[in-house]
């Protein structure tokens, strides 16, 4: 029941939840941070879809000022990765990749945001951003 929860326990059905703290997402032990402007097209379009909020800009920005079409689906890929987030607040990695989707243009990217809306990946407070970017 709403307004049973103990002391210092949240409730479950009440409010909009917790802001997420946001984290650096760092490399596995031993490996080196990936500079996407030093890969081939093929490694930037395998690491895209997994780039955390650090990296995300970089890898995403890389993509456009290459033009590369076949970005579209990596672009997708990284903003279904965070379906169900952003009830409160845009998700950094989903406006990231749909101004990325914009700059690239075509009938494949436009065609892929009106999916991502349709689909509900992208939580309200994003949604404006998507739309506009549509």
């Amino acid at each position: 029941m709403p307004g049973s929860a103990l002391p210092g326990q949240g409730d479950l059905f009440g409010g909009g939840g917790w802001e997420a703290p946001v984290r650096a997402v760092t490399a596995p032990p031993g490996s080196e941070p990936i500079d996407p402007r030093t890969v081939d097209d093929r490694l930037l379009l395998e690491k895209l879809p997994l780039v955390g909020s650090l990296d995300c800009s970089a890898f995403v920005d890389e993509a456009v000022r290459r033009q590369i079409a076949r970005a579209v689906p990596a672009l997708d890929a990284l903003c279904r990765r965070f379906k169900g987030f952003g009830m409160t607040h845009p998700v950094r990695e989903q406006t990231v990749a749909l101004a990325g989707l914009a700059a690239i243009g075509g009938p494949e990217a436009a065609a892929t945001v009106q999916r991502l809306i349709n689909d509900h990946v992208v939580a309200e407070p994003g949604l404006s951003f998507a739309l506009t970017h549509l």
